[in-house]
């Protein structure tokens, strides 16, 4: 069996580099991750944020969450570690597939399909 990455060791600033290129929408702000995911609706972005619950439970790592009308604000860090861990880099890809593809354009641009 592969030996598992420690979930809290801090990646470099090179692999958080090479994560945000990879990873659009995501930033460092304050020393945190962050991404504003943007929805049709509030009940999407409601929907989306009971779909991270698990995830966040199951890591036990709980990001800063702001909800305002149809955007969900995710800023994650990981407190015992005392910064961006790979865990953190981890929630941001799952939080990404959980929030369903982007909405075409023509539709509302930036906006994500729950």
């Amino acid at each position: 069996m592969a030996e598992q990455p420690n979930k809290f060791k801090k990646p470099s600033p090179l692999e958080i580099r090479e994560f945000l290129l990879k990873m659009p929408g995501w930033t460092v702000q304050s020393g945190r991750l962050e991404k504003e995911f943007r929805f049709l609706d509030f009940a999407r972005a409601m929907i989306f944020m009971n779909k991270i619950v698990n995830p966040i439970e199951e890591n036990q790592n709980y990001p800063r969450l702001l909800i305002t009308y149809n955007r969900v604000h995710v800023s994650l860090f990981t407190n015992t570690a005392g910064g961006i861990t790979v865990m953190d880099l981890d929630m941001a890809r799952e939080f990404d597939s959980l929030a369903g593809e982007p909405v075409e354009p023509e539709e509302d641009e930036g906006m994500i399909k729950a």
